[in-house]
Formats: structure tokens, C-alpha cells, sequence
């Protein structure tokens, strides 16, 4: 009598362990998966030097968009400071009722 526990059932249509990965995509999943931890680390990298980078570029990015003139967002701004400093931080109560059953 043989032991199913710790063997699988093979799949279907060849994708089985003696399946090899086609294309950039196949071998690169092929690369990630034989080195794990090495793929967590260059994930943990990226995102690391996306967020630095988009921390250095942020500020500088956000001035520039709200200095050019004739944009939306340059027009908004401009409502705002003209008509909406008024209001701000002021706060505002909904009145709400329980429905009754």
C-alpha cells in the first residue's frame, strides 16, 4: 500500500517539476523562485529606491505644478485663496436617526 502523504498528483498538460519556463517572463519567475530570498531583497531595493526617489523628486515636482500658470490646478489654487480661506478648518454636523424597525 503506498503513502500519498508528501507526493502530489501530477498536473495537467505537462506543467508538472520537469517544466521549463518560456520567455524573459518563465525564466525570470524561474530565477525567483529558485532564489527567494535573493528575489524578497531586490523587491525590498526597488521599493526602497522608489520611495527615496519619489521623496527627493516630490517636493520639487509639487512646487513647479503649482507655479505654472494657466493649469488646473493653478486655477483651483487660485479659487481657493481667493473665495475658500473663509471657511477652512471650519466643521460641519450631519444629523442622523436610527432606523426603527
Amino acid at each position: 500500500m503506498s503513502s500519498s502523504c508528501g507526493s502530489a498528483a501530477p498536473l495537467a498538460h505537462g506543467i508538472g517539476p520537469r517544466f521549463t519556463p518560456v520567455g524573459r517572463f518563465g525564466a525570470l519567475a524561474g530565477w525567483a523562485q529558485r532564489r527567494r530570498w535573493a528575489a524578497l531583497a531586490l523587491w525590498m531595493v526597488v521599493v526602497a529606491a522608489i520611495t527615496l526617489g519619489s521623496a527627493a523628486a516630490g517636493s520639487t515636482y509639487r512646487e513647479r505644478l503649482l507655479s505654472l500658470p494657466c493649469t488646473d490646478v493653478q486655477a483651483a489654487t487660485g479659487l481657493f485663496k481667493e473665495h475658500g480661506s473663509d471657511q477652512a478648518g471650519d466643521s460641519v454636523e450631519i444629523p442622523a436617526r436610527r432606523a426603527t424597525d
